[in-house]
């Protein structure tokens, strides 16, 4: 039976793996046990047995004088024998393991990586070097191929699977046909929940800002016209707009939204990030969020900071489901989409809908008559 402090000791190992690598700290001393309590806020015997784990890892090492430090990188691959490779694959831009949002889901994969004594290589597919460096290994070289966050399509996936043989996952994407099993959240029912919270609240007219490929993720917005379905109602396809995550197209959308002829009371962003964004717009046009206009996100990732309603799911549970399947504990057909609970998390960003007249923000009317740009 594994207790509540064994988990709480493996959860304080994850993070310390996770911090480790994100801020490479490979041959450098640990800070002090009782720093590491501090600043974990858990108690000493907690971490003291998180970093034994790490030492029986063979991440961390115990050096007479002068404390506990970070093994060096290639003794960590010699110490745990490595048999091969963890391929991590993403098109992300900048490197995976420095956003709160990936550090979440690569957690259990690092570890499980260290502990079948793999070593990991990140390829970023945004470059021409990172994905000639796929193709430089022999297919044998890499046992678990995880594709994280992709979105260049089944072709390109496929071709990656074709080199190496091997069985494959996908987190926080889906591509349907290319043989890698899909692992995310449940964005259907997620989109579906949020719209449903809203409707609850009295609004009729809800805008939902998609992202600017709209096909890359279909199921919020599909989640979004079920929603309206069940109510039977008529989805307005003037209310669901496409933006990139860049504040211009954001504000280019929120502002003809709210010119339509009977706006929207409220709108659901297909991400925080956008939803954020919509805040600022709406309340540099005179409007109070949650009063004039209620607003959603999607993610939770830093919503709470922004007393942003949104919805949320355990990023961790996508890399434990990963692990799961590589470790052949996860019952599924390999190339289908396993999904994540999404459950809504409520706050003041939403409000029942204004009764009275008609929303009229002042910074549009102004910049009809040519004032506000």
């Amino acid at each position: 039976m594994i207790t509540d402090h064994k988990l709480l000791r493996q959860e304080i190992s994850e993070k310390l793996s996770a911090h480790i690598i994100k801020e490479r700290l490979w041959g450098k001393r640990l800070p002090s046990q009782r720093m590491l309590s501090e600043q974990l806020g858990v108690s000493l015997v907690t971490v003291n047995k998180a970093v034994g784990i790490l030492k029986q890892d063979g991440l961390l090492v115990g050096i007479p004088g002068h404390g506990t430090c970070v093994a060096d990188q290639r003794s960590v691959r010699r110490a745990s024998g490595s048999r091969g490779l963890m391929a991590i694959v993403s098109h992300k831009a900048s490197d995976p393991r420095i956003s709160p949002y990936f550090q979440d889901l690569l957690g259990p994969l690092m570890r499980y990586s260290c502990e079948a004594g793999m070593d990991t290589l990140f390829a970023n597919l945004h470059t021409t070097r990172g994905a000639d460096s796929l193709f430089r290994n022999p297919p044998d070289a890499i046992r678990c191929l995880v594709f994280l966050s992709t979105s260049k399509g089944a072709a390109d996936v496929g071709r990656i699977m074709r080199w190496y043989k091997r069985r494959a996952v996908m987190i926080d994407h889906y591509v349907e046909g290319s043989g890698a099993t899909g692992i995310m959240d449940n964005g259907f029912e997620g989109m579906k929940a949020l719209a449903g919270h809203l409707f609850e609240l009295g609004h009729a007219r809800i805008a939902y800002l998609d992202m600017s490929r709209a096909d890359l993720n279909p199921w919020k917005r599909r989640g979004y016209c079920a929603s309206h379905r069940e109510r039977g109602l008529v989805v307005d396809r003037d209310l669901i707009v496409k933006t990139s995550s860049a504040m211009d197209s954001v504000n280019t959308a929120v502002r003809e939204l709210l010119r339509l002829p009977d706006p929207p009371t409220a709108m659901i962003c297909c991400d925080d990030d956008r939803a954020v964004k919509t805040m600022a717009v709406i309340r540099r046009l005179g409007l109070e969020v949650g009063t004039d206009v209620s607003v959603a996100g999607y993610g939770d990732l830093t919503a709470a900071e922004h007393d942003l309603t949104s919805a949320h799911y355990d990023r961790r549970a996508l890399g434990e489901l990963a692990v799961q399947y590589f470790s052949d504990k996860l019952d599924v057909e390999d190339g289908t989409l396993v999904t994540v609970d999404v459950d809504i998390r409520v706050r003041s960003s939403t409000g029942k809908v204004r009764s009275g007249s008609e929303i009229r923000p002042a910074g549009l009317i102004g910049m009809e008559e040519g004032g506000m740009q």
